[in-house]
Protein backbone atom coordinates (compact mmCIF):
# COMPACT_ATOMS: atom_id res chain seq x y z
CA UNK A 1 0.00 0.00 0.00
CA UNK A 2 1.24 3.24 -0.96
CA UNK A 3 1.83 5.35 1.94
CA UNK A 4 1.90 9.82 2.61
CA UNK A 5 4.69 12.08 2.01
CA UNK A 6 5.90 14.03 4.96
CA UNK A 7 6.12 18.17 4.18
CA UNK A 8 7.96 19.80 7.16
CA UNK A 9 7.48 23.95 7.74
CA UNK A 10 10.25 24.71 10.15
CA UNK A 11 12.03 28.07 11.33
CA UNK A 12 15.08 26.57 10.99
CA UNK A 13 17.36 25.77 8.39
CA UNK A 14 18.27 22.31 7.70
CA UNK A 15 22.20 23.21 7.12
CA UNK A 16 21.36 25.12 10.64
CA UNK A 17 22.86 23.32 13.92
CA UNK A 18 22.07 19.47 13.61
CA UNK A 19 19.28 18.72 16.00
CA UNK A 20 15.61 17.76 16.92
CA UNK A 21 14.33 18.07 13.45
CA UNK A 22 17.26 16.69 11.13
CA UNK A 23 17.64 13.74 13.69
CA UNK A 24 14.21 13.03 13.40
CA UNK A 25 13.11 13.19 9.81
CA UNK A 26 16.73 12.05 8.39
CA UNK A 27 15.36 8.71 10.36
CA UNK A 28 11.33 9.16 9.00
CA UNK A 29 13.73 9.51 5.49
CA UNK A 30 13.91 5.48 5.67
CA UNK A 31 10.07 5.25 5.42
CA UNK A 32 8.82 8.99 3.68
CA UNK A 33 9.73 11.13 1.29
CA UNK A 34 10.27 14.84 3.02
CA UNK A 35 9.51 18.14 1.71
CA UNK A 36 10.96 20.59 4.14
CA UNK A 37 10.16 24.10 3.96
CA UNK A 38 12.15 26.67 5.31
CA UNK A 39 11.98 30.07 6.43
CA UNK A 40 11.61 32.72 2.88
CA UNK A 41 14.69 34.53 2.00
CA UNK A 42 14.54 37.76 0.14
CA UNK A 43 15.79 37.64 -3.72
CA UNK A 44 18.17 38.30 -5.62
CA UNK A 45 17.49 42.19 -6.45
CA UNK A 46 15.91 42.68 -10.03
CA UNK A 47 14.48 39.27 -10.03
CA UNK A 48 11.44 38.93 -12.09
CA UNK A 49 10.79 35.39 -11.78
CA UNK A 50 10.92 34.33 -8.35
CA UNK A 51 11.22 30.50 -8.07
CA UNK A 52 11.44 28.77 -4.50
CA UNK A 53 15.42 26.70 -4.34
CA UNK A 54 15.01 23.50 -4.13
CA UNK A 55 17.66 21.14 -3.28
CA UNK A 56 18.14 17.37 -2.49
CA UNK A 57 20.09 17.58 1.16
CA UNK A 58 20.01 13.70 1.75
CA UNK A 59 17.67 10.32 0.71
CA UNK A 60 14.39 11.38 0.50
CA UNK A 61 14.93 14.64 1.82
CA UNK A 62 14.27 18.07 -0.22
CA UNK A 63 14.58 21.30 1.14
CA UNK A 64 12.27 24.31 -0.30
CA UNK A 65 13.80 27.53 0.72
CA UNK A 66 10.76 30.05 -0.62
CA UNK A 67 12.21 33.16 -2.51
CA UNK A 68 10.52 36.70 -2.10
CA UNK A 69 11.06 40.55 -3.17
CA UNK A 70 12.30 42.42 -0.38
CA UNK A 71 11.00 45.58 -1.46
CA UNK A 72 7.20 44.51 -1.96
CA UNK A 73 7.13 42.51 1.69
CA UNK A 74 7.57 46.30 3.38
CA UNK A 75 10.66 44.59 5.13
CA UNK A 76 8.66 42.72 7.29
CA UNK A 77 10.30 40.27 9.61
CA UNK A 78 10.91 37.29 7.84
CA UNK A 79 8.88 35.36 10.64
CA UNK A 80 5.85 36.53 9.71
CA UNK A 81 6.35 35.02 6.24
CA UNK A 82 5.26 38.09 4.09
CA UNK A 83 4.39 37.37 0.46
CA UNK A 84 1.59 34.32 1.01
CA UNK A 85 0.46 34.21 -2.49
CA UNK A 86 3.99 34.04 -4.02
CA UNK A 87 5.14 31.09 -1.11
CA UNK A 88 1.94 28.90 -1.76
CA UNK A 89 2.55 29.22 -5.53
CA UNK A 90 6.32 28.08 -5.08
CA UNK A 91 5.21 25.43 -2.99
CA UNK A 92 2.42 23.79 -4.73
CA UNK A 93 4.70 23.91 -7.59
CA UNK A 94 7.44 22.01 -5.98
CA UNK A 95 4.49 19.35 -4.45
CA UNK A 96 3.68 18.72 -8.31
CA UNK A 97 6.91 18.53 -9.48
CA UNK A 98 8.10 15.87 -6.64
CA UNK A 99 4.51 14.39 -7.03
CA UNK A 100 3.71 14.18 -3.40
CA UNK A 101 -0.28 13.14 -4.00
CA UNK A 102 -0.93 12.20 0.30
CA UNK A 103 0.13 14.71 2.23
CA UNK A 104 1.28 14.69 6.29
CA UNK A 105 1.59 18.15 7.14
CA UNK A 106 4.58 18.64 10.29
CA UNK A 107 4.76 22.04 11.95
CA UNK A 108 7.72 22.99 13.85
CA UNK A 109 6.46 26.97 13.84
CA UNK A 110 2.95 27.93 13.63
CA UNK A 111 3.71 31.26 11.70
CA UNK A 112 3.54 29.82 8.50
CA UNK A 113 -0.04 28.16 9.43
CA UNK A 114 -1.60 29.15 5.63
CA UNK A 115 0.39 26.25 4.88
CA UNK A 116 -2.74 24.06 5.76
CA UNK A 117 -4.53 25.56 2.39
CA UNK A 118 -1.71 25.35 0.41
CA UNK A 119 -0.67 21.80 0.94
CA UNK A 120 -4.15 20.52 1.70
CA UNK A 121 -3.03 17.46 4.14
CA UNK A 122 -4.49 14.35 5.09
CA UNK A 123 -3.62 14.98 8.88
CA UNK A 124 -1.21 17.52 10.57
CA UNK A 125 1.62 16.95 13.33
CA UNK A 126 2.67 19.49 15.61
CA UNK A 127 6.24 18.58 16.80
CA UNK A 128 6.83 21.26 19.86
CA UNK A 129 10.23 21.86 20.55
CA UNK A 130 10.39 25.22 21.96
CA UNK A 131 7.90 27.92 23.53
CA UNK A 132 8.53 30.16 20.74
CA UNK A 133 6.50 32.48 21.69
CA UNK A 134 8.64 34.00 23.81
CA UNK A 135 11.33 34.24 22.19
CA UNK A 136 13.04 37.58 21.37
CA UNK A 137 11.30 38.51 18.08
CA UNK A 138 8.63 36.50 18.08
CA UNK A 139 5.88 37.68 15.63
CA UNK A 140 2.79 38.98 17.14
CA UNK A 141 -0.15 36.65 17.51
CA UNK A 142 2.03 33.99 18.20
CA UNK A 143 0.77 32.27 21.00
CA UNK A 144 -2.76 32.38 19.72
CA UNK A 145 -1.91 30.90 16.51
CA UNK A 146 -0.13 27.64 18.12
CA UNK A 147 -2.93 26.89 20.05
CA UNK A 148 -5.30 27.51 17.20
CA UNK A 149 -2.70 24.73 15.16
CA UNK A 150 -1.61 22.35 18.27
CA UNK A 151 -6.13 22.01 18.93
CA UNK A 152 -6.62 21.22 15.38
CA UNK A 153 -3.40 18.68 15.13
CA UNK A 154 -4.12 15.08 14.77
CA UNK A 155 -1.41 14.06 16.84
CA UNK A 156 1.68 16.65 19.00
CA UNK A 157 4.39 15.44 19.91
CA UNK A 158 6.43 17.87 23.17
CA UNK A 159 10.15 18.00 23.35
CA UNK A 160 9.97 18.01 27.27
CA UNK A 161 7.95 17.55 30.05
CA UNK A 162 7.67 20.88 31.18
CA UNK A 163 6.64 21.66 27.32
CA UNK A 164 4.17 18.52 27.84
CA UNK A 165 2.55 20.00 30.72
CA UNK A 166 1.99 23.11 29.26
CA UNK A 167 0.31 21.78 25.95
CA UNK A 168 -1.66 18.60 27.09
CA UNK A 169 -4.43 20.47 27.70
CA UNK A 170 -4.95 21.75 24.11
CA UNK A 171 -5.09 18.40 22.25
CA UNK A 172 -5.81 15.20 24.29
CA UNK A 173 -3.59 13.25 21.30
CA UNK A 174 -0.53 14.86 22.98
CA UNK A 175 2.69 12.91 23.95
CA UNK A 176 6.24 13.92 25.52
CA UNK A 177 9.12 12.51 23.32
CA UNK A 178 11.95 14.67 25.20
CA UNK A 179 15.28 15.21 24.09
CA UNK A 180 16.93 11.78 22.55
CA UNK A 181 20.99 11.31 21.39
CA UNK A 182 22.88 9.83 19.28
CA UNK A 183 25.53 7.86 21.09
CA UNK A 184 27.54 6.56 18.70
CA UNK A 185 28.20 9.76 17.41
CA UNK A 186 28.98 11.80 20.60
CA UNK A 187 30.86 8.52 21.94
CA UNK A 188 33.37 9.07 19.48
CA UNK A 189 34.39 12.04 22.40
CA UNK A 190 35.62 8.69 24.25
CA UNK A 191 37.86 7.31 22.04
CA UNK A 192 41.78 8.02 22.47
CA UNK A 193 42.43 7.92 18.74
CA UNK A 194 39.82 10.89 18.20
CA UNK A 195 41.81 14.15 16.85
CA UNK A 196 40.67 17.65 17.97
CA UNK A 197 39.99 20.24 15.71
CA UNK A 198 42.95 22.39 13.88
CA UNK A 199 41.63 25.55 15.62
CA UNK A 200 41.70 23.63 18.72
CA UNK A 201 44.79 22.41 19.07
CA UNK A 202 46.81 25.66 19.97
CA UNK A 203 44.18 26.47 22.88
CA UNK A 204 45.97 24.97 26.11
CA UNK A 205 43.23 22.72 28.65
CA UNK A 206 41.91 22.90 30.40
CA UNK A 207 39.15 23.43 28.45
CA UNK A 208 35.66 24.15 29.09
CA UNK A 209 32.83 23.93 26.86
CA UNK A 210 29.41 25.05 25.26
CA UNK A 211 28.49 23.99 22.10
CA UNK A 212 24.67 25.04 20.74
CA UNK A 213 23.18 28.29 19.22
CA UNK A 214 24.44 32.01 21.03
CA UNK A 215 21.24 33.56 21.47
CA UNK A 216 18.76 35.36 24.26
CA UNK A 217 19.01 32.08 26.12
CA UNK A 218 22.51 32.43 27.57
CA UNK A 219 23.50 34.13 30.65
CA UNK A 220 26.15 36.00 30.36
CA UNK A 221 27.09 37.70 33.55
CA UNK A 222 27.31 34.01 34.18
CA UNK A 223 29.81 33.62 31.12
CA UNK A 224 31.62 36.54 31.84
CA UNK A 225 32.52 35.85 35.63
CA UNK A 226 33.18 31.93 35.10
CA UNK A 227 35.87 33.15 32.78
CA UNK A 228 37.29 36.04 34.92
CA UNK A 229 37.37 33.67 38.04
CA UNK A 230 39.25 30.78 36.11
CA UNK A 231 42.24 32.81 33.92
CA UNK A 232 43.56 28.96 33.93
CA UNK A 233 40.61 27.37 31.89
CA UNK A 234 39.78 28.01 28.22
CA UNK A 235 36.17 28.56 27.84
CA UNK A 236 35.07 27.80 24.23
CA UNK A 237 31.67 28.98 22.96
CA UNK A 238 30.77 26.93 20.15
CA UNK A 239 27.91 28.02 17.76
CA UNK A 240 26.27 30.46 15.66
CA UNK A 241 25.43 33.68 17.11
CA UNK A 242 21.57 35.12 16.77
CA UNK A 243 19.79 37.61 17.72
CA UNK A 244 22.84 39.34 19.87
CA UNK A 245 25.22 41.79 19.24
CA UNK A 246 28.53 40.29 19.28
CA UNK A 247 29.80 43.06 20.64
CA UNK A 248 28.19 43.51 23.49
CA UNK A 249 29.36 39.52 24.01
CA UNK A 250 31.76 38.95 27.21
CA UNK A 251 35.40 39.17 26.01
CA UNK A 252 38.30 37.85 27.70
CA UNK A 253 41.79 36.25 26.75
CA UNK A 254 40.36 32.78 27.73
CA UNK A 255 37.17 33.20 25.92
CA UNK A 256 36.65 31.80 22.59
CA UNK A 257 34.36 32.28 19.77
CA UNK A 258 34.86 29.57 17.59
CA UNK A 259 31.54 30.03 15.45
CA UNK A 260 29.62 27.46 14.37
CA UNK A 261 31.32 23.99 14.05
CA UNK A 262 30.01 20.83 11.34
CA UNK A 263 28.25 18.14 13.20
CA UNK A 264 31.14 15.05 12.61
CA UNK A 265 33.28 18.29 14.19
CA UNK A 266 31.23 18.24 17.69
CA UNK A 267 32.62 14.76 19.61
CA UNK A 268 36.19 16.27 18.63
CA UNK A 269 35.81 18.87 20.41
CA UNK A 270 34.21 17.32 22.68
CA UNK A 271 37.06 15.21 23.14
CA UNK A 272 39.38 17.99 23.78
CA UNK A 273 36.73 18.99 26.74
CA UNK A 274 37.49 18.76 30.55
CA UNK A 275 33.75 20.14 31.51
CA UNK A 276 30.92 20.47 29.19
CA UNK A 277 28.90 23.95 30.21
CA UNK A 278 25.26 24.92 30.01
CA UNK A 279 24.88 28.42 31.35
CA UNK A 280 20.99 29.34 30.56
CA UNK A 281 19.58 32.01 31.78
CA UNK A 282 16.47 31.51 33.57
CA UNK A 283 13.57 33.71 31.80
CA UNK A 284 11.28 33.28 30.20
CA UNK A 285 12.71 31.62 27.00
CA UNK A 286 14.28 29.02 28.82
CA UNK A 287 11.17 28.57 30.96
CA UNK A 288 10.10 25.24 28.93
CA UNK A 289 13.48 24.37 27.42
CA UNK A 290 14.75 20.83 27.85
CA UNK A 291 18.56 21.03 26.24
CA UNK A 292 19.44 18.35 23.80
CA UNK A 293 22.60 19.06 24.53
CA UNK A 294 22.77 17.83 28.15
CA UNK A 295 22.00 13.75 26.31
CA UNK A 296 25.23 14.62 24.12
CA UNK A 297 27.35 15.75 26.85
CA UNK A 298 26.75 12.81 28.84
CA UNK A 299 27.41 10.35 25.98
CA UNK A 300 30.92 12.06 26.13
CA UNK A 301 30.84 10.90 29.80
CA UNK A 302 32.23 14.60 30.89
CA UNK A 303 31.27 16.56 34.33
CA UNK A 304 28.44 19.22 33.53
CA UNK A 305 27.94 22.31 34.52
CA UNK A 306 24.67 23.72 34.06
CA UNK A 307 21.92 26.46 35.93
CA UNK A 308 18.91 25.04 37.06
CA UNK A 309 16.69 24.71 33.68
CA UNK A 310 13.71 23.00 35.06
CA UNK A 311 13.82 19.74 33.03
CA UNK A 312 17.03 19.23 33.73
CA UNK A 313 16.92 20.32 37.47
CA UNK A 314 14.10 17.31 37.62
CA UNK A 315 15.44 14.57 35.48
CA UNK A 316 19.34 14.92 35.74
CA UNK A 317 20.08 16.37 39.36
CA UNK A 318 22.45 13.62 40.04
CA UNK A 319 24.24 13.72 37.17
CA UNK A 320 24.64 17.09 36.01
CA UNK A 321 26.47 20.11 38.39
CA UNK A 322 23.82 22.58 39.14
CA UNK A 323 24.19 26.42 39.82
CA UNK A 324 21.86 29.08 40.18
CA UNK A 325 24.14 32.24 40.38
CA UNK A 326 27.56 32.97 38.46
CA UNK A 327 29.52 32.78 41.71
CA UNK A 328 27.54 28.99 42.39
CA UNK A 329 28.33 28.43 38.51
CA UNK A 330 31.90 29.52 39.00
CA UNK A 331 32.54 27.26 41.74
CA UNK A 332 30.57 23.97 40.22
CA UNK A 333 33.40 24.18 37.80
CA UNK A 334 35.83 23.32 40.30
CA UNK A 335 34.39 20.84 41.58
CA UNK A 336 33.93 18.96 38.27
CA UNK A 337 37.08 19.37 37.36
CA UNK A 338 37.82 17.81 40.70
CA UNK A 339 35.13 14.94 40.55
CA UNK A 340 36.66 11.77 42.46
CA UNK A 341 36.64 8.81 40.06
CA UNK A 342 34.34 6.91 42.03
CA UNK A 343 31.46 9.72 42.16
CA UNK A 344 32.13 9.32 37.82
CA UNK A 345 32.09 5.98 37.78
CA UNK A 346 28.71 6.65 39.63
CA UNK A 347 27.28 9.05 36.84
CA UNK A 348 28.49 6.81 34.36
CA UNK A 349 26.23 3.85 35.13
CA UNK A 350 23.72 6.54 35.10
CA UNK A 351 24.15 8.07 32.02
CA UNK A 352 24.51 4.98 29.76
CA UNK A 353 20.90 4.24 31.51
CA UNK A 354 19.62 7.03 30.09
CA UNK A 355 21.13 7.36 26.92
CA UNK A 356 19.79 3.41 25.89
CA UNK A 357 16.51 4.81 26.63
CA UNK A 358 16.12 8.20 24.77
CA UNK A 359 18.27 7.02 21.70
CA UNK A 360 16.28 9.18 18.62
CA UNK A 361 15.97 6.26 16.47
CA UNK A 362 13.55 4.91 19.67
CA UNK A 363 11.62 8.16 19.50
CA UNK A 364 11.12 8.42 15.48
CA UNK A 365 10.03 4.76 15.44
CA UNK A 366 7.39 5.49 18.23
CA UNK A 367 6.56 8.80 16.72
CA UNK A 368 5.89 6.89 13.30
CA UNK A 369 3.68 4.58 15.23
CA UNK A 370 1.84 7.10 16.51
CA UNK A 371 1.17 9.34 13.59
CA UNK A 372 0.51 5.91 11.39
CA UNK A 373 -1.93 5.56 13.56
CA UNK A 374 -3.46 8.81 12.67
CA UNK A 375 -2.75 8.46 9.05
CA UNK A 376 -4.51 5.12 8.95
CA UNK A 377 -8.05 6.58 10.19
CA UNK A 378 -8.50 8.96 7.21
CA UNK A 379 -10.69 8.18 4.15
CA UNK A 380 -7.55 8.66 1.85
CA UNK A 381 -5.47 5.66 3.77
CA UNK A 382 -8.90 3.45 4.04
CA UNK A 383 -9.40 3.79 0.28
CA UNK A 384 -5.73 3.15 -0.24
CA UNK A 385 -5.82 0.07 2.10
CA UNK A 386 -9.24 -1.50 0.43
CA UNK A 387 -7.88 -1.03 -3.41
CA UNK A 388 -4.84 -2.93 -2.44
CA UNK A 389 -5.99 -5.61 -0.68
CA UNK A 390 -6.52 -9.32 -2.97
CA UNK A 391 -9.72 -10.16 -4.31
CA UNK A 392 -10.66 -13.51 -3.74
CA UNK A 393 -11.21 -15.74 -6.09
CA UNK A 394 -14.80 -17.32 -6.89
CA UNK A 395 -14.94 -19.87 -5.01
CA UNK A 396 -12.11 -19.74 -2.43
CA UNK A 397 -12.31 -18.75 0.99
CA UNK A 398 -9.96 -16.20 2.78
CA UNK A 399 -7.46 -17.98 5.03
CA UNK A 400 -8.47 -16.72 8.37
CA UNK A 401 -7.01 -17.67 11.41
CA UNK A 402 -8.87 -19.29 14.25
CA UNK A 403 -10.25 -17.45 17.40
CA UNK A 404 -10.96 -18.74 20.22
CA UNK A 405 -14.81 -18.37 21.33
CA UNK A 406 -15.25 -15.29 23.89
CA UNK A 407 -11.68 -14.25 23.11
CA UNK A 408 -11.47 -10.92 21.44
CA UNK A 409 -8.15 -9.99 19.09
CA UNK A 410 -6.07 -6.91 20.04
CA UNK A 411 -3.14 -5.12 18.89
CA UNK A 412 -0.28 -4.96 21.04
CA UNK A 413 0.11 -2.30 23.11
CA UNK A 414 2.98 0.42 21.79
CA UNK A 415 5.33 1.67 24.08
CA UNK A 416 5.45 4.75 23.93
CA UNK A 417 8.76 6.76 25.31
CA UNK A 418 8.62 8.86 27.58
CA UNK A 419 4.40 9.17 27.07
CA UNK A 420 2.43 10.46 29.94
Amino acid sequence: MKTYDLVVASHLRWNFVWQRPQQLLSRLAKHHRILFIEEPIFAPEGTTDFAAIVREVAPNIVTLTPQIPEAECGGESIWLWPCRDLITAQVRESLKMLGFRHRVLWFYTPTPDFLVETVEPEITVYDVMDELANFKFAPEGQREREQRLISEAAVVFTGGASLYNAKKHLNSNTHLFASGVDSRHYEKACDPETTLPAWMESIPSPRASYIGVIDERLDYKIVEAMAAAHPNIQFLMCGPIVKVNIDDLPKGPNLHYPGQQNYDDLPRILAGTDVCLMPFAMNEATKYISPTKTLEYMATHRPIVSTPIRDVEHFYSDIVYLAGSADEFAAQIDAALKEPAEVRARKRRREDKVLTEQAWDAIADNMKTLMDREWNRTSTAKSLAQASSPVPRPGVKSAQPPVSPGVVKTGASMPVMGAE
